[in-house]
């Protein structure tokens, strides 16, 4: 298995699904800034247009310090009756299509438990070389504690194939089951065996928000097998908790580095945590992934949340 720096948490655009999703009317603030970044240059967004953003951040990739990046895909969201009713997807096909480009990629799958063939998908998706499967339970009408979840999370545990959920508000997609990114609904997987990564540790993005930090802690002290990462930290509403992390050596060895890309550091935002000297410093690094690094080390975070996924991830 390959050792080194691993980032659990890439977005790269289906450029199909995007662009079915950006002729709804229905973008989110976030998507909208998107899209708006990949038509840079160009009036109109077209295949051809997120297919070159694609391959700038692959070779961003294979330039930078990583050894691997998971790119994550999204299925789409279902009603109660298992039949797919959502906007927006990033296709497993796409996402395991997209990873043979790069020996540094690694195909991260998203399977609606509910589906009718949820099974033989995930099956699927482990002969194809997932080394996880990734929910975002409030935009995918997923309840991670509704007994159609239970046979998934004995294939996932069966697998040896981690679960990454996202945890605490989302504001990209759509919030309408807020209550499902409640770490506290990820006990029934973390009992029956699997290995969760609770995406951002339950952190609030917003101040007027519930934090759910405090309850990933416990969880994570509480289960071997409960980790969290640390993508899209480098903000001025979470990078304060990250001294809580490099403080406590038994909660610091259960957080993984991710960066949420297209999400990039807000430096400037976190000069009193970095320091006017570091953000210069960072400001000149163009690579998105080295910044990242670079501004988690200056924080003091260790090595090992850069390293930890080696020993995690199904990785052949």
């Amino acid at each position: 298995m390959t050792t080194g720096i691993y980032d659990i948490h890439v977005h790269l655009p289906d450029p199909f699904a995007l662009i079915r999703y950006s002729q709804t009317g229905k973008k989110r603030f976030f998507m909208r800034i998107l899209l708006r970044r990949l038509k840079k240059g160009s009036r109109v967004l077209g295949t051809e247009v997120v297919e070159r953003h694609n391959l700038e951040v692959i070779r961003k990739i294979e330039s930078s310090m990583l050894s691997r990046a998971v790119v994550l895909a999204f299925d789409k969201a279902c009603d109660e009756s298992g039949n797919p009713v959502g906007e927006f997807t990033c296709t497993n096909e796409f996402v395991s299509r997209l990873c043979g480009r790069s020996k540094k990629l690694l195909f991260g799958a998203s399977i609606h438990p509910y589906r009718k063939d949820a099974l033989q998908t995930l099956q699927q998706c482990v002969e194809d070389g997932a080394c996880l499967v990734k929910w975002l339970p409030s935009a995918q009408n997923i309840d991670p504690e509704d007994s159609r979840c239970h046979p998934f999370y004995e294939m996932l545990a069966s697998s040896k194939v981690p679960l990454l959920c996202h945890t605490g508000n989302e504001h990209i997609l759509g919030n309408r089951h807020s209550e499902f990114n409640d770490p506290l609904k990820l006990r029934t997987a973390l009992r029956k065996g699997v290995k969760v990564i609770a995406a951002h540790c339950g952190a609030r993005l917003l101040l007027h928000e519930r934090s759910y930090f405090d309850t990933w802690k416990r969880l994570a002290l509480e289960f071997e097998n409960c980790y969290g990462d640390v993508s899209a930290f480098i903000l001025p509403t979470r990078v304060h908790l990250l001294k809580q992390l490099r403080n406590d050596r038994d909660l610091c060895s259960k957080v993984l580095f991710g960066s949420d890309y297209p999400v990039v550091p807000s430096l400037n935002s976190c000069l009193l945590h970095l320091g006017y000297k570091n953000v210069r410093k960072l400001r000149k690094e163009m690579n998105e992934f080295n910044r990242a690094i670079g501004a988690l080390r200056e924080l003091g975070m260790p090595d090992c949340i850069f390293t930890k996924a080696s020993e995690i991830l199904k990785v052949c």
